[in-house]
């Protein structure tokens, strides 16, 4: 534990009485433990030596002292007992080790300057290597700069630079990172790209990782600029204006920054960035843009080869434009592949740690959940739960909210909250989602009410159909199961005969595999 600060000197140990009664010291020389202003150059008068960090080696009579930018410094006999010849030979070494390429006085001798992360850009990967190498030379030149020699000096220590070292790296933090930056650029959400961006940039370690990164900003970039031109796009739009898009005629209701409202086929449909239709996105960025302009081409191209409804030919077609121009467009060719913004999905993560995230979980949510009696009280903390994921810190943690959503939304009686939970997870992971879908339709029928069983009847008839096309004839069986039982609990006549009806249909289908019926059969 640190000791305290004398308010009357700013140094840290002992007070200046306690000093004093030391034999062989004196108050005005002592300097503790203590840091010490960082100004070689505008040193007190010699009687004081505040702003000095010295050693001082008895060699004979003589005293050198060398200035070696210590975190610590020594008690000291009193100088006033040496020859003031010798005092000013060691203040004269001292300055001249300073200004012969001893450890700059203007910063602390145990960090290294840290160059911060490009937002933007590929030169990234060239800014971490600066870093990286500019803290390799600091160590370098400390130790170039050690005096040399068989005394006690060698018994200081020297604080090592904070300089990041492979060992600090995570190949699987980097994949996670990575993953979801490409479900952030789909999502639209730029600034969650970029901070995943940034989480990478820590991980990565070899030159492909550094290029897909560059890649990868090169692509945030230009939708940054895509949805810049949205947005003076609807800055010039009027009220009552008509949109004609297609063959469908929209009159603009009101539109903001970053939000716009149409009056569509007799009802108003109120619309965000995030879920603002491809097409009407394109039209305002048309009225915006010139699609002629080869800059303007990259970034068109950049949102048809994101965007779920876009268009990798066009894609193709205005970078091949633009390139031709001379804009460069060689980082962003990788996403014409279909599967370049796909996620990679990620193995299950071991058991007893998905439990200590989710007791973590339960400490961060503790009241909420106390306060989850109710049916709509569960369905918010489910919700809250959802809602975290983005803020994840790991895998790990984004694993183990993903189970407990869905946990808490069959707690609920939502069980199509639970299904969609369950397909973000298998999403995300190497999870068997039918299994899971079948386990949680079970556990939801336990405790629901008529309503909510037909509700279960009616998935887990369409569930056990897609599974049966997928091959999947086990959960498809189970699936098959809980409908039945469903059927029976919501006395609904109807279900329970498309129920029996339908497992006699996947039994003959295992016999003689066919075409499997449709849910609604």
């Amino acid at each position: 534990m640190a000791e305290p600060i004398d308010p009357n000197t700013g140094l840290r140990g002992e007070s200046p009485s306690e000093i004093a009664e030391q034999p062989g010291l004196s108050p005005s020389l002592w300097e503790g433990e203590t840091e010490i202003p960082r100004t070689l150059g505008n040193s007190p008068p010699p009687t004081s030596w505040h702003g000095w960090l010295a050693i001082v080696v008895a060699v004979g009579s003589a005293c050198v002292v060398l200035a070696v930018g210590s975190i610590a410094t020594w008690r000291i006999p009193n100088p006033q007992n040496a020859p003031q010849a010798q005092l000013g030979q060691a203040v004269t070494l001292a300055s001249n080790h300073s200004s012969s390429g001893g450890l700059p006085a203007e910063e602390p001798t145990d960090k290294v300057p840290q160059v911060p992360p490009s937002p933007h850009g590929a030169g990234q990967s060239r800014q971490l290597a600066v870093t990286s190498s500019s803290g390799a030379a600091s160590e370098s030149q400390a130790s170039e700069s050690k005096p040399s020699g068989d005394d006690n000096r060698r018994n200081v220590p020297r604080p090592q630079p904070e300089v990041a070292s492979a060992a600090t790296k995570s190949p699987a933090a980097y994949r996670w990172a990575i993953n979801r930056t490409r479900s952030a650029l789909v999502a639209r959400d730029l600034k969650r790209a970029q901070r995943q961006l940034e989480i990478a940039a820590r991980h990565a370690d070899s030159p492909v990782q550094n290029d897909q990164l560059a890649q990868f900003r090169a692509l945030n970039d230009q939708l940054d600029r895509f949805w810049a031109a949205v947005r003076a796009g609807l800055k010039a739009l009027e009220p009552a204006e008509e949109l004609h898009v297609d063959n469908v005629i929209a009159a603009v209701v009101e539109s903001g920054p970053e939000s716009l409202a149409l009056f569509v086929a007799g009802s108003r449909r109120d619309y965000t960035l995030a879920n603002l239709p491809t097409k009407v996105a394109l039209l305002l960025v048309e009225r915006a843009a010139s699609e002629d302009a080869p800059a303007n081409q990259v970034f068109l191209g950049a949102f048809h080869a994101v965007d779920p409804r876009g268009d990798l030919n066009r894609a193709r077609q205005l970078w091949e434009s633009a390139a031709a121009a001379g804009e460069s467009v060689n980082d962003l060719l990788p996403f014409l592949d279909p599967k370049a913004l796909a996620i990679e999905r990620e193995p299950i993560p071991d058991a007893q740690q998905v439990a200590a995230a989710e007791q973590t979980i339960e400490r961060k949510f503790a009241g909420a959940i106390e306060a989850a009696k109710t049916a709509q009280r569960k369905s918010q903390l489910a919700a809250s739960l959802i809602s975290a994921v983005a803020d994840a810190e790991s895998s790990l943690d984004q694993y183990a909210l993903l189970k407990q959503a869905t946990r808490w939304a069959i707690a609920a009686a939502e069980p199509q909250s639970a299904l969609r939970a369950i397909d973000e997870r298998a999403r995300w992971f190497e999870v068997d989602a039918w299994t899971l879908k079948s386990d949680a339709l079970t556990q939801a029928l336990e405790s629901s009410v008529p309503t909510v069983a037909r509700q279960i009847a009616m998935s887990a008839l369409e569930l056990s159909a897609e599974a049966m096309a997928q091959g999947r004839g086990e959960p498809a069986q189970a699936l098959i199961i809980t409908a039945q039982a469903a059927a029976r609990k919501a006395r609904d006549r109807e279900l329970i005969k498309r129920a029996a009806q339908r497992r006699l249909d996947v039994e003959k289908l295992e016999k003689q595999p066919g075409q499997v019926p449709s849910a609604s059969e």
